[in-house]
Formats: C-alpha cells, sequence, structure tokens
C-alpha cells in the first residue's frame, strides 16, 4: 500500500534548519555518517520525492552538487519560481496540500517528503502524512526553524517506534 512519508533529520531540540535556512549543523564530522540498512530499505520503496525549492537549491548546491540524489525517482519541487521542467523533475505552483492526490495517483511506490517546512505544514494540517520516521541529530541549535509549527494535535494518533542507528542516532518512527 502506498504510503505518504515525511523521513527527516531534526537537531535535539527540534529545528530542521538554522534561522537562516542552511542545514550545515547536519556537519556528520562529529557523528558520523553509516549509510543505514534502514535507509536504504526504506529508499527501495520510494517512487516519487517532495521538496520545496528551498530544500532543492540546498540539495543542488550544497549537499549533492551536480549529483542529484533523486534522478532515479520523480521528483516534485514546490515552488513560485519560473522554472523548466525535466524528465524526472517537475516543478508545482500550487498548495502541496492540493497536488498530492495528484501526485498520488501519478507514483507507484511510496511519496517521501524530503523537506521544507512550507511543505511539511500544510500536509501535517490536512493530516496527509502517513507515516513519520525522524532522526535525531545530537545537537542543539537553540533557535531556527522548527519541524513542527503549532496545530491541532486531537487529530493525530501514532504508533511509534525507535530505532537506533549504527552510528549512534536514534530514528523514532511514527504512524497514523
Amino acid at each position: 500500500m502506498q504510503e505518504t512519508i515525511l523521513y527527516i533529520a531534526v537537531s535535539i531540540d527540534g529545528y530542521i534548519a538554522t534561522e537562516s535556512g542552511t542545514i550545515d549543523w547536519l556537519d556528520l564530522t562529529r557523528v558520523p555518517l553509516v549509510l543505514s540498512s534502514q535507509y536504504t530499505q526504506f529508499y527501495d520503496t520510494v517512487g516519487a520525492v517532495v521538496m520545496g525549492n528551498k530544500t532543492y537549491k540546498q540539495i543542488t548546491t550544497e549537499l549533492a552538487v551536480d549529483n542529484y540524489p533523486y534522478n532515479d525517482v520523480q521528483s516534485y519541487i514546490f515552488t513560485h519560481q519560473p522554472s523548466t521542467n525535466t524528465d524526472s523533475i517537475t516543478f508545482l505552483n500550487e498548495p502541496v496540500d492540493v497536488a498530492l492526490p495528484k501526485i498520488r495517483e501519478a507514483t507507484v511506490g511510496n511519496i517521501w517528503i524530503v523537506g521544507g517546512n512550507s511543505v511539511i505544514q500544510p500536509l501535517i494540517e490536512k493530516n496527509l502524512i502517513d507515516t513519520y520516521i525522524i532522526t535525531v541529530i545530537p545537537v542543539f541549535l537553540g533557535k531556527g526553524i522548527r519541524l513542527f509549527e503549532t496545530f491541532d494535535s486531537d487529530q493525530y494518533e501514532f504508533i511509534m517506534k525507535s530505532t537506533t542507528l549504527e552510528n549512534g542516532m536514534v530514528t523514532y518512527t511514527f504512524k497514523k
């Protein structure tokens, strides 16, 4: 069964980016990245990735310059900037919660919500995320862009499990 999954890293104090929107705090030299079998198994189920334009630009200009990591699945990038689609990248200028049903229909496999608070928040508010996989990175930011903004939590119920990764980081999984 197809799922819409938010799989994301967060600081101990709940931030996904600094105040300026950077993700340089994901300095994995302090906590070495060990490609987890959990990630590999997850990615094998993904048919599409969804992200905001800021996240897309961070990936293509900071994290994976000249080596876009999601070329093997369809990417949907939400932006207000005019952009040119490619065979594997579609730029959308509409609300993510409106576009998601169309993306689900066009996708074989799971849909990974990669990031961007402007993408995540509307999906949370409309209860459109089936599974949350959140990896806690052992750093305190103190301020920045929160993973979760204010929303009505009474409408959500989750079953939770936690997994300690090979490098000691912990991943929490929440399902509807």
